[in-house]
């Protein structure tokens, strides 16, 4: 185990510690012999006392001052956090919002099950809790002894990609089943990330007299040092910035949820404005400037909220981060106002399609574009189109494109809408042409043979098909093409043109 910082260490040249072999096999007093010099003979007070839960006979019951421990405390506070979460997961799932983003963001349409797998995570480990001994079968069924610090440092564990540490205590006693003196590298049980070095303490100090713990027949696989469990509030030997661990508490895991909750909404919002509302036109120097603002703003911001302890990051890091995200969230919220409060009557583009298409990518993302032509500039686009838009459009050739003036001067597409065709009587208050069309309607003899076609004629009128039953009238240069896209269709016989 390779420690550090090395020249902390205090663990003689002859009994080096192996990287990541952290083990609590015991060795012989004669391998620990120039180790344990400076610590005189192996003398425990006669007040020592392992405390009374390991007073009675075995099985032992569980005092509640245990369930007070950091162990219980991060244990609980697991629970509430997967339960918060995943009712979040479930309260969102049928907001209209989230369901229009599932089209677009895949693992949004399983949100509720999400939602529900949280939930019952968090229970399951609840019930775990209560049927499963865990940690607290050191106290029911375990033995304890008492062993002597020789040293206690952090070492490396993990991978290289994902390097981490913990404490290993080094520690003296005689073998309850040979009697024989011998000493053990017993890690701690968690595994903490590389950048905490700082925050994570071991308050173990050489020639310390602690109690040891162990399964009877697996005394030398699960020997720990009691306080390395968790369990007892008044021993706790792990410490997180000179503090026994929290879990989380209900109302914590209550406000990182509203935290989550926020930063999802934003990002999705974010998201959305990116996708199909993002400006097309406008003066810039708005938006640069909030950008400029934001990134002041937000990077006084961090760090104003900047804890000043050892391991928290440089004031410049704290104001450069927070202030690139402020940069970020500064013009997008300017974007997502300039389309929610645009109220303004559109503009209409004529266009033509030419092509529709589906993307998905690494099973994630799944976006929808649209490839038309301008009839304007005669220009072929390329747009990102809402899924709820996409389907109106499939069997129409023609139709326009909604402009959006923005409520702060940013014109923004609204959305594509295809020319459809309306019965006369149903389009009375649209301005526009009327056309006669003999339509060809498919009939089948009494035998279910082959299809024979009886021709109808109604009185029929094109618009442009605004969604939600509003319509609104054809551009002048789309009428022509319109009723020849038509006129080519076999369901259509002929068209000529009527007077209202």
């Amino acid at each position: 185990m390779a420690s550090f910082p090395p020249e902390q260490s205090q663990v003689p040249d002859d009994q080096p510690l192996s990287e990541g072999s952290a083990t609590s096999a015991p060795s012989s007093a004669e391998d620990a012999g120039s180790t344990m010099i400076d610590l005189g003979p192996f003398d425990p007070p006669s007040e020592f006392d392992h405390g009374e839960e390991f007073e009675p006979e075995r099985p032992r019951p569980i005092p509640k001052y245990l369930r007070t421990g950091s162990h219980s405390k991060r244990r609980k506070g697991l629970i509430f956090s997967l339960i918060a979460l995943g009712i979040m997961c479930v309260v969102f799932s049928p907001i209209p919002f989230v369901r229009g983003l599932s089209f677009y963001i895949l693992p949004l349409k399983g949100l509720h099950w999400i939602g529900f797998g949280l939930i019952g995570i968090g229970v399951l480990q609840f019930v775990l809790g209560i049927v499963n001994s865990g940690r607290y079968a050191y106290v029911k069924q375990g033995e304890p002894i008492i062993g002597r610090v020789i040293d206690c440092q952090p070492v490396l564990t993990g991978t290289q990609d994902a390097p981490a540490f913990q404490h290993v205590a080094r520690v003296a006693y005689r073998h309850p089943v040979t009697d024989e003196f011998v000493f053990s590298d017993v890690p701690e049980l968690e595994h903490w990330s590389r950048g905490k070095e700082q925050q994570m303490s071991c308050t173990l100090k050489q020639g310390d007299y602690v109690t040891l713990v162990y399964h009877p027949g697996k005394e030398d696989k699960t020997l720990t040092v009691y306080g390395f469990l968790g369990l007892d509030p008044e021993r706790e030997f792990i410490l997180k910035n000179g503090q026994p661990l929290e879990g989380t508490s209900p109302f914590t895991a209550l406000m990182i949820t509203f935290l989550i909750s926020f930063v999802v909404l934003l990002v999705m919002a974010g998201f959305d404005v990116l996708m199909f509302s993002f400006p097309t036109g406008g003066d810039w120097k708005l938006p640069v400037g909030l950008a400029v603002g934001g990134f002041l703003l937000g990077g006084l911001l961090g760090v104003g909220l900047r804890k000043p302890t050892p391991e928290s990051s440089s004031p410049v890091a704290s104001f450069i981060g927070i202030g690139i995200l402020g940069a970020f969230a500064a013009p997008l919220l300017l974007f997502i106002l300039n389309t929610r409060l645009d109220f303004a009557p559109a503009t209409f583009k004529p266009f033509q399609i030419v092509e529709f298409w589906e993307t998905t990518h690494n099973f994630v993302i799944r976006d929808y574009e649209l490839e038309y032509r301008d009839l304007e500039s005669n220009a072929t686009l390329k747009k990102h189109v809402r899924a709820s838009q996409l389907s109106p459009l499939y069997g129409a050739e023609y139709g326009v494109v909604a402009i959006g003036s923005g409520r702060f001067g940013y014109t923004w597409i609204k959305g594509f809408h295809p020319i459809v065709w309306l019965y006369e009587e149903e389009a009375k208050a649209i301005d526009g042409p009327l056309f006669e069309v003999i339509l060809n309607i498919p009939l089948e003899d009494e035998d279910g043979g082959a299809e024979q076609a009886m021709e109808q004629t109604v009185v029929m009128q094109p618009v442009i098909d605004l969604n939600n039953g509003k319509f609104a009238p054809v551009p002048e240069i789309l009428i022509d093409r319109e009723v020849q896209h038509i006129q080519g269709k076999p369901e259509v016989a002929k068209i000529t043109p009527v007077e209202r």
